[in-house]
């Protein structure tokens, strides 16, 4: 039994002087399709899908699946994206391709020119962020994508899809005793936690085992 203190007290000081746990980051994966349009258009909407992928980019928010992956991708799974602009489509495409979100527009011209495009969530099968904008002209064509991008990734970081996913979501502010502690217990007495221990390392499942 004293031993057992003697052990539990070390670990505690041990515990209080290591830095708290570093929270895994992860980037959701984005796959931005072909914007649909007529065959008038297709120069045009193809441009807009390069800046809409160069504008993603630059934000850092959000990691860009490259075009040519995409291609081939959907190539050997003989898929094809053209006029792929509903939430089915983009899901499906998105599980071939392991994105977390994707992209779909479509690309229009009547008394001037339309830019819609919708965020989807593939995981949820539903549509995240949907923006539309008006184009006077050809000239502004990269202003108005610019401005189109600003409110996408502004409304989807309002939403929760930022580039951060916390390792143990539950416990947030702890210490790096608390923060095991908290595992240690969960785990020792709800099965249902167990995942959460799982991706602890060895160094630090030999602080729980001593707290039980």
């Amino acid at each position: 039994m004293r031993n057992r203190i003697i052990h539990i007290i070390i670990t505690l000081t041990i515990c209080y002087l290591l830095p708290t746990m570093v929270q895994a980051k992860k980037k959701y994966n984005v796959a931005v399709l072909d914007i649909a349009s007529s065959q008038a258009l297709k120069a045009n909407a193809s441009a807009i899908r390069e800046l809409l992928e160069i504008r993603l980019f630059k934000k850092n928010i959000f990691t860009i699946i490259e075009r040519n992956r995409i291609s081939v991708i959907l190539k050997e799974q003989k898929f094809s994206t053209t006029g792929c602009t509903d939430t089915g489509c983009a899901v499906e495409i998105g599980k071939l391709l392991s994105a977390d979100l994707v992209i779909v527009g479509n690309f229009s011209q009547i008394d001037g020119y339309t830019l819609s495009i919708k965020l989807v969530d593939v995981s949820k099968g539903s549509i995240i962020v949907a923006e539309y904008e008006n184009i006077k002209n050809k000239n502004s064509f990269l202003k108005s994508v610019k401005k189109l991008t600003n409110r996408l990734v502004k409304k989807s970081l309002a939403k929760g899809y930022n580039n951060t996913v916390k390792t143990l979501s539950y416990i947030e502010n702890s210490s790096r005793f608390t923060t095991l502690f908290k595992i240690g217990f969960v785990n020792h007495y709800n099965s249902d936690y167990k995942s959460k221990y799982s991706q602890l390392s060895f160094y630090d499942k030999s602080y729980i085992i001593g707290f039980y």
